[in-house]
């Protein structure tokens, strides 16, 4: 697989040709945009070293997560189970948001302020 810049480019653009594929497309090349500024802020030498470190460290780690082939999944299923968990951590947690309340905790949210999100979200999906 040839995962030069262009190829990807290509391969991405064929998507725009289906009925759908323009919407998938548009979101992954946002989404790499946006990745691309938090990486080239983050890099940036006017953040705290500490900063930089702990970017680089998550980055490592994350990285290496991706090559992780144990299990019956690969690496890149694991890097997606942060995003889109596998099931809710407690068993009594939302499974569409799930994602987001693991990324809370993962953030320093405690249980009040994660039952206060899903509260929240509840409430919102009911506005019209």
């Amino acid at each position: 697989m040839n995962r030069r810049s262009i190829e990807m480019w290509k391969a991405l653009a064929g998507h725009t040709q289906s009925t759908d594929g323009w919407a998938l497309t548009e979101l992954v090349l946002r989404l790499a945009m946006e990745v691309e500024a938090l990486r080239s802020a983050l890099t940036d030498p006017r953040v705290p070293a500490e900063v930089r470190i702990a970017y680089r460290e998550a980055y490592a780690s994350t990285a290496l997560l991706s090559h992780d082939a144990t299990g019956p999944t690969g690496g890149s299923e694991k890097v997606l189970r942060k995003y889109f968990p596998h099931e809710p951590q407690d068993g009594t947690e939302r499974e569409d948001i799930a994602g987001e309340l693991a990324m809370l905790a993962r953030l320093g949210a405690d249980e009040v302020a994660r039952s206060a999100h899903a509260a929240m979200a509840e409430e919102a999906e009911q506005y019209t």
